[in-house]
């Protein structure tokens, strides 16, 4: 399946795309994506990444329209999902 993953903030400037197409196996979950984009960039590993892939380093996560922002990564992904990966900060 084919996710489309749009990036704000240092993860587009180390990607160099304001969006990706990622391509993963069916009903793969934010944990595999996760994985993926480590293995893709290695630039985001460590600073946007764990080094592992397992997860997101704290501040970053994971937005999917329709669902909001989204902490479990068991959460599984549709077809043709939008997922936005951005810096969580607190608002003023």
């Amino acid at each position: 399946m084919k996710v489309t993953v749009e990036l704000y903030g240092p993860p587009r400037d180390k990607v160099g795309a304001r969006e990706m197409n990622v391509d993963l196996p069916l009903r793969a979950s934010l944990r595999q994506l996760a994985a993926e984009l480590a293995r893709l960039h290695p630039r985001l590993v460590d600073e946007v990444v764990r080094g592992d892939g397992s997860s997101l380093v704290e501040p970053y996560s994971f937005y999917i329209e329709g669902l909001g922002f989204v902490t479990d990564l068991k959460t599984e992904l549709k077809d043709g999902a939008r997922i936005a990966l951005m810096f969580a900060s607190a608002g003023g």
